[in-house]
C-alpha cells in the first residue's frame, strides 16, 4: 500500500482514484494514448505534406512522371493510327507539323 501520505495524495491526483495500483495505472495511461492517437491519427498525417520532398527524390519521381506520360501517350497515338515521332519526352505529329 502507500508508504506515506504525499504518496497518497499523489497517487489520488493522478490517477482520480486512491487505490494505488500500478497496473490499472498503466492501462489507463496506454488506453488514454490509444484514444488520443485515435483522434489525432488524421491530423498528424496531415502534417507529413509540410515536409518537403529531397530534390533529389523529387527529380527522379519527375523524371518518371514524365517518361511514363510521353510513353502513355505514344502508344495511344499509335494505337489510333495517328504518325507520331518520339524524340525523349517531345512528341512530334508530322501531319500537323510544317
Amino acid at each position: 500500500m502507500l508508504e506515506n501520505q504525499a504518496e497518497y495524495d499523489c497517487a489520488l491526483f493522478v490517477t482520480g482514484h486512491s487505490d494505488y495500483d500500478h497496473g490499472k495505472i498503466v492501462a489507463d495511461l496506454i488506453n488514454t494514448a490509444t484514444r488520443a492517437f485515435t483522434r489525432a491519427r488524421f491530423p498528424l498525417l496531415f502534417l507529413l505534406f509540410l515536409v518537403p520532398i529531397p530534390d533529389f527524390l523529387l527529380d527522379k519521381v519527375v523524371f518518371l512522371l514524365q517518361a511514363g506520360s510521353a510513353a502513355v501517350a505514344y502508344w495511344l497515338l499509335r494505337l489510333l493510327n495517328v504518325p507520331v515521332f518520339q524524340q525523349g519526352f517531345t512528341l512530334q505529329l508530322p501531319t500537323l507539323y510544317r
